[in-house]
Protein backbone atom coordinates (compact mmCIF):
# COMPACT_ATOMS: atom_id res chain seq x y z
CA UNK A 1 0.00 0.00 0.00
CA UNK A 2 2.87 2.36 0.80
CA UNK A 3 4.46 1.59 -2.59
CA UNK A 4 1.15 2.26 -4.31
CA UNK A 5 0.78 5.63 -2.59
CA UNK A 6 4.32 6.57 -3.55
CA UNK A 7 3.66 5.58 -7.17
CA UNK A 8 0.46 7.65 -7.24
CA UNK A 9 2.32 10.63 -5.79
CA UNK A 10 5.12 10.38 -8.34
CA UNK A 11 2.58 9.99 -11.15
CA UNK A 12 0.94 13.15 -9.90
CA UNK A 13 4.26 15.03 -10.01
CA UNK A 14 4.92 13.73 -13.53
CA UNK A 15 1.47 14.77 -14.72
CA UNK A 16 1.87 18.25 -13.21
CA UNK A 17 5.18 18.79 -15.02
CA UNK A 18 3.64 17.45 -18.24
CA UNK A 19 0.72 19.88 -17.98
CA UNK A 20 3.04 22.83 -17.33
CA UNK A 21 5.07 21.73 -20.33
CA UNK A 22 1.99 21.83 -22.55
CA UNK A 23 1.27 25.38 -21.37
CA UNK A 24 4.83 26.44 -22.23
CA UNK A 25 4.54 24.76 -25.63
CA UNK A 26 1.27 26.54 -26.39
CA UNK A 27 2.93 29.83 -25.46
CA UNK A 28 5.81 29.09 -27.82
CA UNK A 29 8.44 28.62 -25.08
CA UNK A 30 9.81 25.34 -26.39
CA UNK A 31 12.91 25.33 -24.16
CA UNK A 32 10.80 25.55 -20.99
CA UNK A 33 8.40 22.97 -22.39
CA UNK A 34 11.26 20.55 -23.08
CA UNK A 35 12.60 20.99 -19.55
CA UNK A 36 9.20 20.06 -18.11
CA UNK A 37 8.75 17.08 -20.42
CA UNK A 38 12.24 15.82 -19.55
CA UNK A 39 11.41 15.96 -15.83
CA UNK A 40 8.20 14.05 -16.54
CA UNK A 41 10.10 11.43 -18.52
CA UNK A 42 12.77 11.02 -15.82
CA UNK A 43 10.18 10.51 -13.07
CA UNK A 44 8.28 7.98 -15.16
CA UNK A 45 11.44 6.14 -16.25
CA UNK A 46 12.37 5.61 -12.59
CA UNK A 47 8.86 4.35 -11.82
CA UNK A 48 8.91 2.04 -14.87
CA UNK A 49 12.23 0.56 -13.74
CA UNK A 50 10.74 -0.12 -10.31
CA UNK A 51 7.38 -1.43 -11.62
CA UNK A 52 7.86 -2.70 -15.20
CA UNK A 53 4.45 -4.42 -15.16
CA UNK A 54 2.55 -1.22 -14.32
CA UNK A 55 0.74 -0.39 -17.56
CA UNK A 56 -0.35 3.03 -16.32
CA UNK A 57 3.27 4.04 -15.81
CA UNK A 58 4.35 2.52 -19.12
CA UNK A 59 1.64 4.35 -21.07
CA UNK A 60 2.49 7.63 -19.38
CA UNK A 61 6.20 7.13 -20.17
CA UNK A 62 5.36 6.45 -23.80
CA UNK A 63 3.32 9.66 -23.94
CA UNK A 64 6.23 11.61 -22.43
CA UNK A 65 8.55 10.36 -25.17
CA UNK A 66 5.96 11.37 -27.78
CA UNK A 67 5.80 14.88 -26.30
CA UNK A 68 9.59 15.24 -26.36
CA UNK A 69 9.72 13.86 -29.89
CA UNK A 70 7.12 16.32 -31.11
CA UNK A 71 9.20 19.17 -29.70
CA UNK A 72 12.15 17.73 -31.56
CA UNK A 73 10.25 18.12 -34.82
CA UNK A 74 9.20 21.65 -33.90
CA UNK A 75 12.79 22.56 -33.04
CA UNK A 76 14.11 20.95 -36.25
CA UNK A 77 15.92 18.25 -34.28
CA UNK A 78 14.71 15.22 -36.19
CA UNK A 79 17.31 12.95 -34.58
CA UNK A 80 15.96 13.71 -31.11
CA UNK A 81 12.44 13.18 -32.41
CA UNK A 82 13.39 9.84 -33.94
CA UNK A 83 15.08 8.66 -30.74
CA UNK A 84 12.04 9.44 -28.59
CA UNK A 85 9.46 8.09 -31.02
CA UNK A 86 11.41 4.83 -31.18
CA UNK A 87 11.40 4.60 -27.39
CA UNK A 88 7.67 5.20 -27.39
CA UNK A 89 7.21 2.43 -29.94
CA UNK A 90 9.38 0.07 -27.89
CA UNK A 91 7.13 0.68 -24.88
CA UNK A 92 3.79 0.61 -26.67
CA UNK A 93 4.27 -2.35 -29.04
CA UNK A 94 4.43 -5.09 -26.34
CA UNK A 95 1.48 -3.52 -24.50
CA UNK A 96 -0.60 -3.52 -27.69
CA UNK A 97 0.43 -7.08 -28.61
CA UNK A 98 -0.55 -8.29 -25.14
CA UNK A 99 -4.04 -6.73 -25.39
CA UNK A 100 -5.14 -6.80 -29.03
CA UNK A 101 -8.79 -6.21 -28.12
CA UNK A 102 -7.92 -2.81 -26.61
CA UNK A 103 -8.55 -0.58 -29.61
CA UNK A 104 -7.29 2.61 -27.97
CA UNK A 105 -4.02 0.88 -27.15
CA UNK A 106 -3.80 -0.19 -30.80
CA UNK A 107 -4.36 3.44 -31.82
CA UNK A 108 -1.53 4.47 -29.48
CA UNK A 109 0.66 2.03 -31.39
CA UNK A 110 -0.44 3.56 -34.69
CA UNK A 111 0.46 7.00 -33.33
CA UNK A 112 4.02 5.80 -32.68
CA UNK A 113 4.29 4.65 -36.30
CA UNK A 114 2.83 7.90 -37.62
CA UNK A 115 5.26 9.98 -35.55
CA UNK A 116 8.18 7.84 -36.72
CA UNK A 117 7.00 8.44 -40.27
CA UNK A 118 7.17 12.19 -39.66
CA UNK A 119 10.69 11.92 -38.23
CA UNK A 120 12.00 9.79 -41.11
CA UNK A 121 10.33 12.14 -43.59
CA UNK A 122 12.08 15.10 -41.95
CA UNK A 123 15.36 13.19 -42.24
CA UNK A 124 14.72 12.61 -45.94
CA UNK A 125 14.17 8.83 -45.76
CA UNK A 126 10.85 8.78 -47.60
CA UNK A 127 10.72 5.02 -48.10
CA UNK A 128 10.96 4.23 -44.38
CA UNK A 129 8.59 7.10 -43.61
CA UNK A 130 5.98 5.58 -45.92
CA UNK A 131 6.43 2.17 -44.30
CA UNK A 132 5.57 3.62 -40.90
CA UNK A 133 2.62 5.60 -42.28
CA UNK A 134 1.28 2.44 -43.89
CA UNK A 135 1.72 0.54 -40.59
CA UNK A 136 -0.30 3.24 -38.85
CA UNK A 137 -2.96 3.22 -41.56
CA UNK A 138 -3.39 -0.56 -41.40
CA UNK A 139 -3.86 -0.48 -37.63
CA UNK A 140 -6.33 2.40 -37.76
CA UNK A 141 -8.35 0.85 -40.58
CA UNK A 142 -8.60 -2.38 -38.60
CA UNK A 143 -9.79 -0.51 -35.50
CA UNK A 144 -12.21 1.57 -37.56
CA UNK A 145 -13.80 -1.54 -39.03
CA UNK A 146 -14.50 -2.79 -35.50
CA UNK A 147 -15.68 0.53 -34.03
CA UNK A 148 -16.52 2.93 -36.90
CA UNK A 149 -18.18 5.56 -34.71
CA UNK A 150 -15.29 6.06 -32.30
CA UNK A 151 -13.82 9.54 -32.76
CA UNK A 152 -10.62 8.48 -30.99
CA UNK A 153 -10.06 6.14 -33.94
CA UNK A 154 -11.42 8.30 -36.76
CA UNK A 155 -9.35 11.39 -35.92
CA UNK A 156 -5.96 9.60 -36.12
CA UNK A 157 -7.14 7.74 -39.24
CA UNK A 158 -7.74 11.08 -40.96
CA UNK A 159 -4.35 12.35 -39.75
CA UNK A 160 -2.56 9.36 -41.25
CA UNK A 161 -4.35 9.77 -44.58
CA UNK A 162 -3.17 13.41 -44.57
CA UNK A 163 0.42 12.37 -43.82
CA UNK A 164 0.45 9.88 -46.67
CA UNK A 165 -1.15 12.45 -48.98
CA UNK A 166 1.51 15.02 -48.09
CA UNK A 167 4.34 12.55 -48.66
CA UNK A 168 2.90 11.36 -51.98
CA UNK A 169 2.57 14.96 -53.12
CA UNK A 170 6.27 15.62 -52.44
CA UNK A 171 7.05 12.53 -54.53
CA UNK A 172 4.90 13.79 -57.43
CA UNK A 173 2.41 10.96 -56.90
CA UNK A 174 -0.53 13.34 -57.17
CA UNK A 175 -3.19 10.73 -57.92
CA UNK A 176 -2.35 8.77 -54.77
CA UNK A 177 -2.08 11.99 -52.78
CA UNK A 178 -5.56 13.04 -53.93
CA UNK A 179 -6.95 9.62 -52.99
CA UNK A 180 -5.71 9.99 -49.40
CA UNK A 181 -6.73 13.66 -49.09
CA UNK A 182 -10.24 12.75 -50.21
CA UNK A 183 -10.37 9.85 -47.74
CA UNK A 184 -9.39 12.26 -44.96
CA UNK A 185 -12.01 14.75 -46.18
CA UNK A 186 -14.80 12.16 -45.94
CA UNK A 187 -13.80 11.27 -42.37
CA UNK A 188 -13.60 14.93 -41.32
CA UNK A 189 -16.95 15.72 -42.92
CA UNK A 190 -18.54 12.86 -40.95
CA UNK A 191 -16.92 14.04 -37.72
CA UNK A 192 -18.19 17.58 -38.29
CA UNK A 193 -21.71 16.35 -38.98
CA UNK A 194 -21.66 14.27 -35.80
CA UNK A 195 -20.35 17.16 -33.69
CA UNK A 196 -21.29 20.42 -35.47
CA UNK A 197 -20.13 22.58 -32.54
CA UNK A 198 -16.60 21.21 -32.54
CA UNK A 199 -14.43 24.02 -33.91
CA UNK A 200 -11.38 21.74 -34.30
CA UNK A 201 -13.33 19.42 -36.60
CA UNK A 202 -14.48 22.41 -38.67
CA UNK A 203 -10.93 23.71 -38.91
CA UNK A 204 -9.59 20.33 -40.01
CA UNK A 205 -12.37 20.00 -42.60
CA UNK A 206 -11.42 23.41 -44.00
CA UNK A 207 -7.78 22.35 -44.12
CA UNK A 208 -8.73 19.29 -46.20
CA UNK A 209 -10.60 21.40 -48.74
CA UNK A 210 -7.57 23.69 -48.99
CA UNK A 211 -5.16 20.73 -49.33
CA UNK A 212 -7.23 19.35 -52.19
CA UNK A 213 -7.45 22.77 -53.80
CA UNK A 214 -3.68 23.22 -53.51
CA UNK A 215 -3.11 19.82 -55.10
CA UNK A 216 -5.41 20.67 -58.02
CA UNK A 217 -3.49 23.92 -58.51
CA UNK A 218 -0.25 21.94 -58.49
CA UNK A 219 -1.78 19.81 -61.26
CA UNK A 220 -2.73 23.02 -63.15
CA UNK A 221 -6.42 22.24 -62.77
CA UNK A 222 -7.56 25.70 -61.71
CA UNK A 223 -11.28 24.97 -62.09
CA UNK A 224 -11.22 22.11 -59.61
CA UNK A 225 -8.95 24.10 -57.30
CA UNK A 226 -11.39 26.99 -57.28
CA UNK A 227 -14.27 24.60 -56.61
CA UNK A 228 -12.43 23.20 -53.56
CA UNK A 229 -11.61 26.63 -52.16
CA UNK A 230 -15.06 28.07 -52.74
CA UNK A 231 -16.75 25.03 -51.19
CA UNK A 232 -15.23 25.97 -47.85
CA UNK A 233 -15.23 29.77 -48.19
CA UNK A 234 -18.87 30.33 -47.26
CA UNK A 235 -18.66 27.83 -44.39
CA UNK A 236 -15.63 29.62 -42.97
CA UNK A 237 -17.32 33.01 -43.37
CA UNK A 238 -20.20 31.73 -41.26
CA UNK A 239 -17.82 30.32 -38.66
CA UNK A 240 -16.04 33.68 -38.43
CA UNK A 241 -19.41 35.39 -37.91
CA UNK A 242 -20.43 32.84 -35.26
CA UNK A 243 -17.05 33.01 -33.49
CA UNK A 244 -16.05 36.69 -33.78
CA UNK A 245 -13.36 36.44 -31.09
CA UNK A 246 -11.58 33.45 -32.64
CA UNK A 247 -8.49 34.84 -34.38
CA UNK A 248 -7.68 31.38 -35.73
CA UNK A 249 -10.92 31.20 -37.71
CA UNK A 250 -10.36 34.71 -39.03
CA UNK A 251 -6.86 33.81 -40.13
CA UNK A 252 -8.14 30.69 -41.85
CA UNK A 253 -10.76 32.78 -43.66
CA UNK A 254 -8.07 35.20 -44.84
CA UNK A 255 -5.97 32.31 -46.14
CA UNK A 256 -8.93 30.92 -48.09
CA UNK A 257 -9.64 34.34 -49.62
CA UNK A 258 -5.98 34.45 -50.64
CA UNK A 259 -6.15 30.97 -52.19
CA UNK A 260 -9.28 31.92 -54.13
CA UNK A 261 -7.61 35.14 -55.29
CA UNK A 262 -4.43 33.38 -56.43
CA UNK A 263 -6.50 30.87 -58.40
CA UNK A 264 -8.65 33.55 -60.02
CA UNK A 265 -5.48 35.45 -60.93
CA UNK A 266 -4.10 32.32 -62.61
CA UNK A 267 -7.40 32.03 -64.53
CA UNK A 268 -7.07 35.66 -65.76
CA UNK A 269 -10.09 36.67 -63.66
CA UNK A 270 -8.16 39.57 -62.18
CA UNK A 271 -11.09 41.78 -61.13
CA UNK A 272 -12.54 39.01 -58.96
CA UNK A 273 -9.07 38.22 -57.64
CA UNK A 274 -8.57 41.79 -56.43
CA UNK A 275 -11.82 41.60 -54.43
CA UNK A 276 -10.61 38.51 -52.57
CA UNK A 277 -7.12 39.91 -51.98
CA UNK A 278 -8.71 42.99 -50.42
CA UNK A 279 -10.90 40.80 -48.21
CA UNK A 280 -7.80 38.94 -47.04
CA UNK A 281 -6.00 42.22 -46.29
CA UNK A 282 -8.95 43.60 -44.33
CA UNK A 283 -9.15 40.50 -42.14
CA UNK A 284 -5.39 40.37 -41.55
CA UNK A 285 -5.19 44.04 -40.69
CA UNK A 286 -7.90 43.46 -38.08
CA UNK A 287 -5.93 40.52 -36.65
CA UNK A 288 -2.76 42.64 -36.62
CA UNK A 289 -4.45 45.19 -34.34
CA UNK A 290 -4.46 42.55 -31.62
CA UNK A 291 -1.09 41.08 -32.60
CA UNK A 292 1.02 44.09 -33.63
CA UNK A 293 4.32 42.18 -33.39
CA UNK A 294 3.25 39.23 -35.53
CA UNK A 295 5.67 39.36 -38.47
CA UNK A 296 3.90 36.48 -40.24
CA UNK A 297 0.66 38.49 -40.46
CA UNK A 298 2.58 41.49 -41.80
CA UNK A 299 4.21 39.33 -44.45
CA UNK A 300 0.84 37.89 -45.47
CA UNK A 301 -0.57 41.42 -45.85
CA UNK A 302 2.40 42.32 -48.02
CA UNK A 303 1.83 39.18 -50.10
CA UNK A 304 -1.81 40.15 -50.69
CA UNK A 305 -0.80 43.64 -51.82
CA UNK A 306 1.66 42.04 -54.24
CA UNK A 307 -1.15 39.81 -55.51
CA UNK A 308 -3.23 42.92 -56.20
CA UNK A 309 -0.25 44.34 -58.07
CA UNK A 310 -0.10 41.20 -60.22
CA UNK A 311 -3.83 41.45 -60.93
CA UNK A 312 -3.67 45.10 -61.97
CA UNK A 313 -0.63 44.30 -64.10
CA UNK A 314 -2.69 41.60 -65.87
CA UNK A 315 -5.45 44.16 -66.47
CA UNK A 316 -2.92 46.55 -67.98
CA UNK A 317 -3.50 49.11 -65.19
CA UNK A 318 0.17 49.78 -64.58
CA UNK A 319 -0.21 52.77 -62.23
CA UNK A 320 -2.53 50.79 -59.96
CA UNK A 321 -0.10 47.85 -60.11
CA UNK A 322 2.79 50.10 -59.08
CA UNK A 323 0.79 51.47 -56.16
CA UNK A 324 0.00 47.96 -54.90
CA UNK A 325 3.60 46.78 -55.32
CA UNK A 326 4.87 49.83 -53.44
CA UNK A 327 2.51 49.09 -50.53
CA UNK A 328 3.85 45.55 -50.44
CA UNK A 329 7.45 46.73 -50.70
CA UNK A 330 7.03 49.16 -47.80
CA UNK A 331 5.96 46.32 -45.50
CA UNK A 332 8.56 43.83 -46.72
CA UNK A 333 11.37 46.39 -46.51
CA UNK A 334 10.43 47.01 -42.86
CA UNK A 335 10.45 43.26 -42.16
CA UNK A 336 13.80 42.80 -43.92
CA UNK A 337 15.31 45.60 -41.84
CA UNK A 338 13.98 44.16 -38.59
CA UNK A 339 14.95 40.60 -39.46
CA UNK A 340 18.12 40.93 -41.61
CA UNK A 341 18.86 37.19 -41.49
CA UNK A 342 15.46 36.20 -42.91
CA UNK A 343 16.04 35.21 -46.53
CA UNK A 344 12.30 35.00 -47.27
CA UNK A 345 11.85 38.71 -46.60
CA UNK A 346 14.95 39.64 -48.60
CA UNK A 347 13.89 37.49 -51.56
CA UNK A 348 10.38 38.95 -51.55
CA UNK A 349 11.82 42.46 -51.43
CA UNK A 350 14.05 41.71 -54.42
CA UNK A 351 11.17 40.24 -56.44
CA UNK A 352 8.94 43.26 -55.86
CA UNK A 353 11.75 45.65 -56.79
CA UNK A 354 12.25 43.67 -60.00
CA UNK A 355 8.52 43.97 -60.81
CA UNK A 356 8.68 47.73 -60.28
CA UNK A 357 11.77 48.09 -62.45
CA UNK A 358 10.01 46.14 -65.18
CA UNK A 359 6.69 48.00 -65.28
CA UNK A 360 7.61 51.58 -64.39
CA UNK A 361 8.96 52.35 -67.91
CA UNK A 362 5.63 51.17 -69.33
CA UNK A 363 3.65 53.88 -67.53
CA UNK A 364 2.91 56.86 -69.73
CA UNK A 365 4.02 60.11 -68.16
Amino acid sequence: EEDSSRTDLQLGFATAHQNIGWVHRKQGDHTAALDCFQVTKDILADLAAESPADQTVQKALSSAHIAIGELGLIRDDADEALQNFRKSLDITRPLAMADESNLLLQVSLSECHRKLGMAFERLGDMSVAMQHYQEALAIEKHCSAIDPDNNQIQVPLALTHDCIGDLCRTQDESDTALEHYEAALIIKRNLTQQDPNNSIFHSELSNSHVQIGDLHRHRNDEEKALESYQSVLEITKQRAADEPDDAGVKHQLACIHEAVADTLNAMSRAVEAIEHYRSAIKIREFIALGEPDDADIEYEIADSHAGIGDAYDTLGQKRMAIGAYEQSLQIVRSLANRFPNNSTYRDKQDRIKAHLIEIRPKVKS
